[in-house]
Protein backbone atom coordinates (compact mmCIF):
# COMPACT_ATOMS: atom_id res chain seq x y z
CA UNK A 1 0.00 0.00 0.00
CA UNK A 2 1.76 3.48 -0.82
CA UNK A 3 -0.16 6.73 0.18
CA UNK A 4 0.81 10.28 -0.54
CA UNK A 5 0.79 12.51 2.69
CA UNK A 6 1.44 15.65 0.75
CA UNK A 7 4.03 16.70 3.53
CA UNK A 8 0.75 17.19 5.78
CA UNK A 9 0.97 16.16 9.23
CA UNK A 10 -3.04 15.59 9.16
CA UNK A 11 -2.80 13.57 5.79
CA UNK A 12 -0.01 11.21 7.60
CA UNK A 13 -2.16 10.70 10.11
CA UNK A 14 -5.60 9.71 7.81
CA UNK A 15 -3.31 7.30 5.90
CA UNK A 16 -1.28 5.89 8.88
CA UNK A 17 -4.47 5.13 10.68
CA UNK A 18 -6.00 3.66 7.23
CA UNK A 19 -2.86 1.25 6.74
CA UNK A 20 -2.97 -0.25 10.18
CA UNK A 21 -6.90 0.01 11.23
CA UNK A 22 -8.08 -1.22 7.13
CA UNK A 23 -5.51 -2.53 5.32
CA UNK A 24 -3.84 -4.82 7.94
CA UNK A 25 -0.32 -3.74 6.99
CA UNK A 26 2.23 -5.41 8.98
CA UNK A 27 5.35 -2.35 8.96
CA UNK A 28 5.05 0.86 7.48
CA UNK A 29 8.07 2.57 5.80
CA UNK A 30 8.19 6.22 5.83
CA UNK A 31 7.37 8.91 5.56
CA UNK A 32 9.79 12.12 3.93
CA UNK A 33 8.93 14.72 6.30
CA UNK A 34 9.49 15.17 9.66
CA UNK A 35 6.14 16.93 10.55
CA UNK A 36 4.67 14.61 9.30
CA UNK A 37 6.78 11.76 11.42
CA UNK A 38 6.16 13.28 14.73
CA UNK A 39 2.39 13.64 13.87
CA UNK A 40 2.06 9.43 13.24
CA UNK A 41 4.45 8.34 15.62
CA UNK A 42 2.44 8.10 18.71
CA UNK A 43 -0.26 6.24 16.52
CA UNK A 44 2.12 3.71 15.51
CA UNK A 45 3.87 3.46 19.20
CA UNK A 46 -0.08 2.76 20.87
CA UNK A 47 -0.68 0.43 17.99
CA UNK A 48 2.42 -1.70 17.92
CA UNK A 49 3.12 -0.99 14.70
CA UNK A 50 6.67 -1.09 13.18
CA UNK A 51 7.59 2.28 11.90
CA UNK A 52 10.69 2.33 9.20
CA UNK A 53 11.70 6.28 8.59
CA UNK A 54 14.68 5.96 6.53
CA UNK A 55 14.16 10.00 5.39
CA UNK A 56 12.65 12.08 8.17
CA UNK A 57 15.50 13.50 10.64
CA UNK A 58 14.24 15.45 13.80
CA UNK A 59 15.78 13.88 16.34
CA UNK A 60 12.11 13.29 18.62
CA UNK A 61 11.29 10.55 16.09
CA UNK A 62 13.73 8.42 17.95
CA UNK A 63 13.97 9.93 21.17
CA UNK A 64 10.28 10.03 22.15
CA UNK A 65 9.93 6.06 22.74
CA UNK A 66 13.81 5.54 23.55
CA UNK A 67 13.30 4.44 27.07
CA UNK A 68 9.85 3.03 26.42
CA UNK A 69 9.58 -1.02 27.04
CA UNK A 70 9.12 -1.50 23.79
CA UNK A 71 9.67 1.26 20.80
CA UNK A 72 8.31 0.68 17.50
CA UNK A 73 10.11 3.73 15.90
CA UNK A 74 13.36 3.02 13.66
CA UNK A 75 15.44 4.77 11.16
CA UNK A 76 17.81 4.82 8.27
CA UNK A 77 18.61 8.43 7.89
CA UNK A 78 21.13 10.96 9.56
CA UNK A 79 19.20 12.29 12.73
CA UNK A 80 19.37 16.52 12.92
CA UNK A 81 22.27 15.89 16.06
CA UNK A 82 24.43 14.29 13.89
CA UNK A 83 23.99 16.62 10.51
CA UNK A 84 24.32 19.73 13.14
CA UNK A 85 27.64 18.03 13.88
CA UNK A 86 28.93 18.18 10.92
CA UNK A 87 28.44 21.88 10.23
CA UNK A 88 29.40 22.94 13.66
CA UNK A 89 33.25 20.63 12.36
CA UNK A 90 33.02 22.61 9.58
CA UNK A 91 32.67 26.42 11.61
CA UNK A 92 35.35 24.91 14.11
CA UNK A 93 37.62 23.82 11.25
CA UNK A 94 37.33 27.26 8.95
CA UNK A 95 37.39 29.39 12.40
CA UNK A 96 33.93 31.21 11.42
CA UNK A 97 33.23 33.48 14.30
CA UNK A 98 29.84 34.74 13.73
CA UNK A 99 26.63 32.27 12.85
CA UNK A 100 23.13 33.10 11.33
CA UNK A 101 20.57 30.74 11.78
CA UNK A 102 17.16 30.55 10.30
CA UNK A 103 14.48 27.77 9.71
CA UNK A 104 11.04 27.22 8.40
CA UNK A 105 7.84 27.36 10.84
CA UNK A 106 7.37 23.71 10.39
CA UNK A 107 7.49 21.25 13.56
CA UNK A 108 10.76 19.80 11.74
CA UNK A 109 12.26 23.12 10.97
CA UNK A 110 11.49 24.05 15.09
CA UNK A 111 13.09 20.94 16.32
CA UNK A 112 16.43 21.82 13.80
CA UNK A 113 16.37 25.04 15.58
CA UNK A 114 16.30 23.63 19.06
CA UNK A 115 19.35 21.34 17.76
CA UNK A 116 21.35 23.98 16.48
CA UNK A 117 21.10 26.08 19.31
CA UNK A 118 21.78 23.49 21.63
CA UNK A 119 24.71 21.95 19.86
CA UNK A 120 26.01 25.49 18.84
CA UNK A 121 26.19 26.58 22.64
CA UNK A 122 28.15 23.56 23.97
CA UNK A 123 30.54 24.31 20.84
CA UNK A 124 30.89 27.71 22.17
CA UNK A 125 30.00 29.13 18.93
CA UNK A 126 27.99 32.45 19.09
CA UNK A 127 24.98 33.31 17.02
CA UNK A 128 24.61 36.62 16.05
CA UNK A 129 22.04 36.68 13.93
CA UNK A 130 18.70 34.55 14.13
CA UNK A 131 16.59 32.11 14.84
CA UNK A 132 15.36 33.72 11.88
CA UNK A 133 12.13 32.01 11.28
CA UNK A 134 10.37 31.65 7.49
CA UNK A 135 7.55 29.87 5.84
CA UNK A 136 8.02 27.11 4.07
CA UNK A 137 6.22 28.27 0.83
CA UNK A 138 7.80 31.95 1.07
CA UNK A 139 9.40 33.73 -1.81
CA UNK A 140 11.51 36.68 -0.74
CA UNK A 141 13.93 36.13 1.73
CA UNK A 142 15.48 39.11 2.27
CA UNK A 143 14.05 40.23 5.39
CA UNK A 144 15.65 37.67 7.59
CA UNK A 145 18.73 37.72 5.13
CA UNK A 146 19.21 41.61 5.54
CA UNK A 147 19.18 40.88 9.57
CA UNK A 148 21.76 38.23 8.99
CA UNK A 149 23.71 40.81 6.86
CA UNK A 150 23.26 44.08 9.49
CA UNK A 151 25.04 41.04 11.99
CA UNK A 152 27.58 40.76 10.08
CA UNK A 153 27.74 36.88 9.84
CA UNK A 154 30.04 34.91 8.43
CA UNK A 155 28.50 31.75 7.90
CA UNK A 156 24.66 30.63 7.69
CA UNK A 157 22.91 27.62 8.81
CA UNK A 158 19.21 27.13 7.44
CA UNK A 159 16.70 24.20 8.51
CA UNK A 160 15.30 24.47 4.81
CA UNK A 161 13.09 22.41 2.00
CA UNK A 162 14.63 22.69 -1.28
CA UNK A 163 11.83 25.31 -2.35
CA UNK A 164 12.87 27.48 0.33
CA UNK A 165 16.41 26.95 0.19
CA UNK A 166 16.12 28.25 -3.45
CA UNK A 167 14.40 31.30 -2.52
CA UNK A 168 17.16 31.59 0.55
CA UNK A 169 19.99 31.57 -2.19
CA UNK A 170 17.75 34.30 -4.99
CA UNK A 171 17.55 36.72 -2.09
CA UNK A 172 21.02 36.61 -1.01
CA UNK A 173 22.54 36.96 -4.16
CA UNK A 174 19.74 40.05 -4.28
CA UNK A 175 21.49 42.05 -1.55
CA UNK A 176 24.58 40.93 -2.55
CA UNK A 177 25.24 38.46 1.10
CA UNK A 178 28.26 36.29 -0.64
CA UNK A 179 29.04 34.27 2.88
CA UNK A 180 28.92 30.70 2.73
CA UNK A 181 26.10 28.78 4.03
CA UNK A 182 24.54 25.12 4.62
CA UNK A 183 21.43 23.12 5.23
CA UNK A 184 20.78 19.72 6.11
CA UNK A 185 20.45 16.80 2.95
CA UNK A 186 16.68 18.84 2.28
CA UNK A 187 19.53 20.54 -0.16
CA UNK A 188 20.88 17.84 -2.23
CA UNK A 189 17.33 17.23 -3.46
CA UNK A 190 17.52 17.05 -7.76
CA UNK A 191 14.50 19.82 -7.30
CA UNK A 192 16.83 21.84 -5.58
CA UNK A 193 19.05 22.45 -8.80
CA UNK A 194 16.00 21.87 -10.96
CA UNK A 195 14.34 24.77 -8.95
CA UNK A 196 16.89 27.13 -8.86
CA UNK A 197 19.66 26.36 -11.41
CA UNK A 198 23.16 26.02 -11.62
CA UNK A 199 24.07 29.83 -10.91
CA UNK A 200 21.44 29.84 -8.05
CA UNK A 201 22.66 26.78 -6.24
CA UNK A 202 26.48 26.80 -6.96
CA UNK A 203 28.37 26.36 -3.73
CA UNK A 204 25.13 25.97 -1.52
CA UNK A 205 26.21 23.35 0.85
CA UNK A 206 24.40 20.36 2.60
CA UNK A 207 24.95 17.41 4.95
CA UNK A 208 24.90 14.07 3.22
CA UNK A 209 25.19 10.23 3.65
CA UNK A 210 26.73 9.42 -0.26
CA UNK A 211 27.40 11.67 -3.40
CA UNK A 212 26.56 9.36 -5.94
CA UNK A 213 30.31 9.42 -7.29
CA UNK A 214 32.60 8.89 -4.01
CA UNK A 215 32.44 5.56 -4.33
CA UNK A 216 31.80 2.45 -6.44
CA UNK A 217 28.15 1.01 -4.57
CA UNK A 218 26.79 4.37 -4.88
CA UNK A 219 27.88 4.66 -8.45
CA UNK A 220 26.27 1.40 -9.70
CA UNK A 221 23.06 2.35 -7.37
CA UNK A 222 22.92 5.75 -9.47
CA UNK A 223 23.57 4.35 -12.40
CA UNK A 224 20.60 1.45 -12.09
CA UNK A 225 18.05 3.71 -10.84
CA UNK A 226 18.50 6.42 -13.28
CA UNK A 227 18.22 3.94 -16.02
CA UNK A 228 15.10 2.34 -14.35
CA UNK A 229 13.66 5.62 -13.99
CA UNK A 230 14.94 7.27 -16.80
CA UNK A 231 11.27 7.40 -18.47
CA UNK A 232 9.76 9.20 -15.46
CA UNK A 233 12.46 11.86 -16.42
CA UNK A 234 15.28 10.60 -13.97
CA UNK A 235 14.39 13.13 -11.11
CA UNK A 236 14.95 10.74 -7.71
CA UNK A 237 16.64 11.48 -4.81
CA UNK A 238 19.89 9.40 -4.60
CA UNK A 239 20.56 9.26 -1.07
CA UNK A 240 16.42 9.02 0.08
CA UNK A 241 16.61 5.91 -2.90
CA UNK A 242 19.70 3.97 -1.07
CA UNK A 243 18.54 4.91 2.53
CA UNK A 244 14.59 3.03 1.75
CA UNK A 245 15.98 0.42 0.18
CA UNK A 246 18.04 -0.53 3.18
CA UNK A 247 15.10 0.31 5.50
CA UNK A 248 12.64 -1.90 3.94
CA UNK A 249 15.41 -4.59 3.45
CA UNK A 250 16.22 -4.24 7.01
CA UNK A 251 12.21 -4.65 7.73
CA UNK A 252 12.06 -7.61 5.61
CA UNK A 253 15.06 -9.45 7.29
CA UNK A 254 13.38 -8.63 10.43
CA UNK A 255 10.06 -10.47 9.98
CA UNK A 256 12.31 -12.97 8.65
CA UNK A 257 14.31 -13.76 11.54
CA UNK A 258 12.24 -12.51 14.11
CA UNK A 259 8.33 -11.69 13.40
CA UNK A 260 7.16 -8.11 13.97
CA UNK A 261 9.06 -7.73 17.40
CA UNK A 262 11.18 -5.33 17.79
CA UNK A 263 14.01 -4.88 19.74
CA UNK A 264 14.32 -1.62 22.56
CA UNK A 265 18.09 -0.74 21.87
CA UNK A 266 19.94 0.55 18.50
CA UNK A 267 17.36 2.48 16.28
CA UNK A 268 19.29 4.98 14.91
CA UNK A 269 21.00 2.91 11.70
CA UNK A 270 23.21 5.76 10.54
CA UNK A 271 26.36 7.31 12.68
CA UNK A 272 28.65 10.22 12.46
CA UNK A 273 30.70 7.51 10.18
CA UNK A 274 27.83 7.60 7.97
CA UNK A 275 27.89 11.06 6.78
CA UNK A 276 29.49 14.43 5.43
CA UNK A 277 29.38 17.56 4.18
CA UNK A 278 28.69 18.33 -0.02
CA UNK A 279 28.42 21.38 -1.67
CA UNK A 280 27.32 21.84 -5.32
CA UNK A 281 29.63 22.59 -7.95
CA UNK A 282 28.51 22.96 -11.69
CA UNK A 283 24.93 21.19 -10.71
CA UNK A 284 27.00 18.16 -8.70
CA UNK A 285 27.38 17.24 -5.67
CA UNK A 286 30.58 16.86 -4.66
CA UNK A 287 32.49 16.55 -0.84
CA UNK A 288 33.14 19.60 0.43
CA UNK A 289 36.77 20.35 1.37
Amino acid sequence: MVYDDETKPAKGVENVTRMITRDKVFAIVGPVNSGVALAIIDICQKMEMPLMDTIATAEPIIERYAKAPKSYIFRVSLNDGIQTSFMIDHIQKKKYQRIGLMHDSTGWGQSGRDTALRLLKDAKINVVAGPEVFDQNDTDMTPQLTKMKDAKVDFIISYSLAPAGVQIAKSMQKIQLGVPWTSTWALIAPNFLKLGGKETVEGVMAVTSYTPDHSENPKKLNAKVDQRFKDQGGDFHPVATAQTYDGARLVLRALDRVGPDPTPDNHEALGRESGFLAIWKNGKLVRAE
